[in-house]
């Protein structure tokens, strides 16, 4: 994913796999990006260069839980082409 996206070239990452593709998952996020993980499915241990978090300003968010109107929100933001994958 990293060679396809390239480094710094997406805002949010949604992670629910981390292992051992975690660092490259950071490396994807611009300046100020939000990586949110809700899950380990590949393996709760990671590795982290704390500069690809420190350096880029980036925010790490963990959670096991959302509002029931979230997913009905982001297709709806999908669908209006305010976001995309």
């Amino acid at each position: 994913m990293l060679t396809t996206l390239g480094e710094k070239s997406v805002d949010l990452v949604v992670d629910n796999v981390a292992g051992a593709n975690f660092p490259r998952m950071l490396k994807l996020l611009r300046r100020g990006g939000k990586y949110a993980s809700l899950g380990a499915i590949a393996g709760p241990i990671v590795s982290l260069d704390m500069r690809d978090m420190y350096l880029k300003d980036i925010t790490l968010f963990g959670t096991t839980t959302w509002d029931e109107v979230v997913f009905p929100n982001l297709i709806f933001y999908i669908e209006a082409d305010k976001i995309r994958p």
